[in-house]
């Protein structure tokens, strides 16, 4: 068995047959699950909650939201790398650790992983290396076919195998690399609205001490400037607050001035970011504006954020020209790009993307 395996490299004879005498005296009928009694009317309801319990949680990571630039770095160079951190799990569940995920449905290598070992609260940003635990496990890619909830494998109710499952035993803390086919592209890429990483992964409950260091932690990291919170630690925060804005389709209207050469006014930014964001009582203000743009613009161009900011060119990206500014902008007021104009007047602009970092105010 794949399981019986994984346990012999983890523990000792002794203590492997310690283990497992513990887990088989483990009483795990509760005495409501059958009453004869009026009281067991409400049986059938207190067995479903405990089969609740049992089941795993499953977070989902859109690529869009969390990383933009990996999703347009798989637009043009057919290959993204992007970091999954505690911090996204602790968003949803700061009372549990995320241990192992069960399966990841995306085409991806996994190329680092860990897990929380340590409930104690103390020190809990930065992640201590002592903390964490990192296993070897012998399946670290997987190819798929299907663009919704592919697996990789045919048999996808978890039901006991000999067979190890794509990334089983690995740590819930990953950094994964995912690429299509760079020679013949088979369909537009840039077609992709997003990537979407699902992650059912077992977990335990932690305590309520590191549930209220975990929650301050993601408060900490909500009012956090960039590049990241706790930039020294690759375990927790790594990651941006980024609002991902498609010029073209999320302003087609106004993208169509833009392409003619006019000016191009966005309104209503400050509705875009996640829920989080805007329900939040602080208000929420930009760090770092990027603008993606092809075909490249004129080299006179001096292009301008909200009239009165100087977008300077940064590195390109693939097709992308690429400007970008470090300023602290209200999200809510109109937001404008102006003195735009392609270098050759025969093609007008096709996309654009308006990547703005932001960060909660107090």
């Amino acid at each position: 068995m794949a399981e019986e395996e994984w346990l012999r490299t983890e523990y000792a004879g002794h203590e492997l047959y310690t283990l497992l005498d513990n887990a088989s005296a483990t009483d795990i009928l509760a005495p409501d699950y059958w009453e004869t009694v009026r009281d067991g009317q409400l049986a059938g309801e207190a067995l479903y909650l405990d089969l609740k319990r049992m089941e795993e949680i499953v977070k989902h990571f859109s690529l869009r939201e969390t990383n933009p630039r990996a999703l347009l770095a798989l637009h043009e160079l057919c290959e993204a790398q992007f970091d999954v951190p505690g911090v996204l799990f602790e968003m949803d569940f700061p009372s549990l650790l995320p241990a192992h995920p069960l399966g990841v449905r995306i085409t991806s290598w996994l190329r680092g992983h860990r897990y929380r070992i340590s409930s104690t609260p103390d020190d809990y940003p930065p992640q201590r290396e002592a903390s964490f635990r990192t296993d070897h496990i012998p399946l670290t890619s997987v190819p798929v076919s299907n663009c919704y909830k592919d697996a990789g494998v045919w048999d996808t109710d978890y039901r006991p195998s000999d067979q190890y499952g794509p990334f089983e035993g690995a740590g819930a803390i990953s950094s994964w690399r995912i690429s299509l086919p760079k020679t013949l592209r088979q369909f537009d890429y840039r077609s992709i609205s997003d990537v979407v990483l699902h992650i059912p992964c077992s977990s335990f409950g932690a305590g309520r001490l590191l549930e209220r260091s975990a929650s301050a932690a993601v408060e900490d990291w909500a009012s956090a400037p960039p590049p990241f919170f706790f930039a020294d630690s690759s375990a927790y925060g790594n990651v941006g607050k980024v609002l991902a804005i498609n010029l073209e389709e999320d302003y087609p209207e106004k993208w169509k001035e833009l392409a003619a050469g006019d000016p191009m006014s966005l309104d209503q930014v400050e509705d875009r970011p996640r829920f989080w964001a805007r329900a939040h009582k602080s208000p929420v203000q930009s760090s770092e504006v990027t603008l993606f743009i092809t075909p490249s613009t004129s080299e006179d161009n001096n292009i301008m954020l909200n009239d009165n900011i100087e977008l300077t060119q940064d590195q390109s990206l693939g097709e992308y020209s690429t400007y970008s500014a470090m300023r602290s902008l209200d999200l809510a007021q109109t937001w404008s790009v102006s003195n735009l104009n392609p270098a050759d007047e025969s093609r007008p602009f096709q996309r654009g993307w308006l990547l703005i970092q932001f960060q909660l105010k107090g």
